[in-house]
């Protein structure tokens, strides 16, 4: 699959931090969106890293390409 879009190592979408192929919740959620997130995410991807709660990049990286560049989401429900 082609790249649409790259980022520092380190980074993911929005400039969002990588930590051992997570995110943190706490750094998503000072996105305008993430009420959004939380919508489309429901309770399955939030994980715990022992310290804080964490999305899988993957998980993350997904919501990004499919919402955010498409102007879609698919619920859960």
């Amino acid at each position: 699959m082609k790249q649409i879009m790259q980022f520092p190592k380190d980074k993911t979408y929005f400039g969002i931090n990588i930590h051992h192929d997570d995110v943190k919740v706490s750094d998503i959620e000072k996105l305008p969106f993430f009420d959004i997130f939380v919508e489309y995410a429901g309770d399955h991807i939030f994980l715990s890293n022992g310290k804080e709660s964490v999305v899988t990049l993957m998980d993350w990286e997904y919501f990004c390409n499919y919402y955010i560049l498409k102007g879609q989401y698919c619920l859960s429900n």
